[in-house]
């Protein structure tokens, strides 16, 4: 797919895709491996956000304010990510095992290159149900197809938290730490946790993940970050105490309202569109190893 195809109506939505992409890495492992890849990543972000939470709820009042933060709505989204795709995997390798097929195992090569719409050249009718994808998936499904809501959950999940951890480490490293008066007392486990392995757990997702990234499901992560601008400011209304961060201080409305549209209509593409690069870039190894 070429850059400006990425631009066509139909990416803001999920079409084109086998189902298989969802539960298998975009290299050749075997399935085991992967299903052990989801439960690792789901019990590591999950504890994590448990021990985080625990060492911030301390008193009775704390949960409001703990719930009010950008990094915690982030790294909430973020498990439940991981958790999510887990729970759909489980579900679908039990399946498959109890249909006994061949889901555990190492796929073949042609069985594998065949999940890839990207190397279909000259197939522009793959949106379509009855696709040359459609069939090839239907040649070489391994798993029952889940309810296809619940894969696009997952890939909005997807989009969603990458760009927003993406965001929050920036934020944090590159603004928050550098104008505190002294920024190293805020380098802490919690906030190593929340503010850089989050980006990390990122980055090692979209190396193995064969699930595609398209420019303009930017959509997600702008829509994320528009809800939490307007819960900022109902938040802020009834207290004006009640500011989280310093360029979402309402009350210095203007300075406030051109750091939103800074993050929304520069920053938030931008990071979408690194995220993007990478997955080209990935498609381009891939490429070579399989010499497409």
């Amino acid at each position: 797919m070429t850059l400006r195809e990425e631009f066509r109506l139909r990416n803001f939505c999920f079409s084109r895709v086998s189902t298989e992409r969802f539960f298998t890495f975009q290299w050749r492992l075997p399935g085991l491996a992967y299903l052990l890849y989801r439960i690792g990543t789901a019990a590591y972000t999950l504890t994590f956000l448990i021990i985080t939470a625990s060492n911030q709820l301390k008193h009775p009042g704390d949960l409001q304010h703990w719930g009010a933060y950008l990094t915690n709505w982030t790294y909430i989204v973020l498990t439940t990510y991981h958790v999510y795709h887990a729970i759909i995997a489980i579900v679908a390798f039990t399946l498959c095992s109890i249909e006994r097929r061949s889901c555990l195992s190492r796929p073949g090569v042609d069985l594998h290159l065949a999940l890839f719409y990207e190397f279909q050249t000259g197939r522009d009718d793959l949106g379509s149900e009855d696709s040359e994808v459609t069939r090839l998936s239907s040649d070489v499904t391994y798993f029952q197809p889940p309810t296809r809501w619940h894969l696009n959950i997952l890939w909005i999940l997807l989009s969603v938290s990458s760009t927003a951890s993406f965001m929050v480490t920036l934020v944090f490293w590159a603004i928050l730490v550098p104008t505190m008066g002294d920024g190293m007392e805020l380098v802490n486990d919690d906030n190593i946790q929340l503010h850089l392995v989050n980006t990390i757990l990122v980055l090692l997702e979209h190396s193995v993940t064969a699930i595609p990234v398209r420019i303009l499901h930017v959509i997600y992560p702008f829509c994320y970050a528009l809800i939490y601008m307007f819960f900022s400011l109902f938040y802020w209304i009834p207290d004006h105490s009640h500011v989280m961060y310093d360029i979402l201080d309402w009350n210095k409305p203007g300075e406030t309202t051109g750091y939103c549209l800074l993050v929304g209509f520069v920053v938030i593409p931008i990071l979408h569109f690194l995220i993007y690069l990478l997955y080209r870039l990935k498609l381009k190894i891939f490429s070579a190893v399989y010499n497409l």
